[in-house]
């Protein structure tokens, strides 16, 4: 009976850590995500990078972006990135290579080859279609 107690309280032991390891890894998730959100205009922002700063490998910064998103880090980031830019674009009269530098982009011609892209036309083309200004 002794061993049989005893053998519970273990599995609850292992139990309760795995509960609190489960919480830890939901809340670092989380801020690994508020960090991306707070970050996506770093030009130098990168798997590694982000790594780094929590401390984790390049891999566990992945999964957790993948399970969080369901986007690898650099598609949610992109989507991070050409949301804002969408946005200024409309609601702004920052030139393209303002909006682009805001966005995380030193080069304009990344930055106009990957919105177009993303929304099949070009910034001009889409802050014209949206607000009737060319500015």
């Amino acid at each position: 009976e002794n061993i049989l107690r005893l053998r519970q309280t273990i599995r609850d032991l292992f139990q309760n850590i795995r509960d609190r390891n489960s919480g830890r890894q939901a809340s670092l998730q989380e801020q690994l995500i508020a960090h991306l959100r707070e970050h996506y205009a770093d030009s130098s922002l990168c798997t590694a990078s982000v790594s780094k700063h929590f401390g984790l490998t390049e891999r566990q910064v992945s999964s957790m972006v993948r399970s969080a998103t369901n986007r690898n880090l650099n598609e949610f980031v992109l989507d991070l990135r050409m949301v804002e830019a969408a946005e200024l674009l409309r609601t702004t009269r920052l030139s393209i290579t303002e909006i682009a530098r805001r966005c995380g982009y030193q080069a304009d011609s990344t930055f106009f080859r990957v919105f177009k892209k993303y929304y099949e036309v070009t910034a001009t083309q889409y802050r014209k279609e949206q607000t009737g200004q060319e500015w």
